[in-house]
């Protein structure tokens, strides 16, 4: 089955906090969970809950002079799922305020993953580069923070963009865009003007195609990519 990438939800919160909660869903069987999170004047660990499973943290930027950060999770699906609220907690160094974009994948290969990058920058056209160069079967995720309300942020032709906005006081965006296949390439590339940024970016493997040679656990990310 061809994998496949939904939006569930999407949060922007002005207050200072030490948590920010997302969008309650009831999320389709197995799939897997995904938010990408950019928190304002934190440079917070980052943890999140809700939901059945524990949530996995793959990656994390600090921006903006490490007074932002950017973070990617994913929680694995349920055979029998509930109705679930993604919860951000940033208590250990509260933030300003949050962005909260939601996913589920579908037709994935449980909680595996293939590989997952971040990276920051002050230059325009933010970018991530991939270790390997991403298979053309599996789905890939890409955010961007930026100390912009309105991040104006272009992703790559054919991805689809669902979140691309910010707050002000203090001036934060966050711009996430997926494609759910069809990536066959080592760096991902936005369009938009000069800022402080940071970025993360994962791919996921499609069902059916995590290679024979990847450890019986999952989730070890990059053993196996090669293949």
């Amino acid at each position: 089955m061809t994998i496949g990438v939904g939006s569930k939800g999407m949060l922007f919160a002005t207050t200072n906090a030490g948590s920010y909660g997302g969008v309650a869903y009831l999320p389709s069987t197995n799939a897997m969970a995904v938010c990408v999170v950019a928190v304002g004047g934190s440079n917070s660990v980052g943890s999140m809950s809700g939901g059945q499973n524990t949530w996995l943290q793959l990656s994390r930027s600090t921006y903006n002079g490490a007074g932002d950060t950017i973070y990617v999770f994913v929680q694995q699906g349920s055979p029998t799922p509930t109705s679930m609220q993604p919860q951000f907690f940033c208590s250990d160094n509260a933030g300003t305020g949050c962005c909260i974009m939601q996913f589920e994948v579908t037709s994935q290969e449980g909680m595996y993953f293939r590989q997952c990058v971040a990276s920051f920058g002050t230059t325009a056209n933010p970018t991530v580069t991939f270790p390997f160069a991403t298979n053309s079967a599996n789905a890939v995720i890409v955010g961007i923070g930026i100390d912009r309300t309105n991040p104006a942020m272009t992703p790559p032709a054919s991805w689809t963009e669902t979140c691309d906005s910010g707050y002000a006081t203090p001036t934060a965006g966050m711009a996430v865009a997926f494609r759910a296949q069809a990536v066959n390439t080592t760096t991902i590339t936005y369009s938009g003007a000069v800022g402080n940024w940071g970025a993360v970016g994962i791919e996921i493997w499609q069902l059916g195609s995590v290679p024979p040679n990847l450890d019986d656990a999952g989730m070890m990310g990059l053993i196996g990519v090669g293949v």
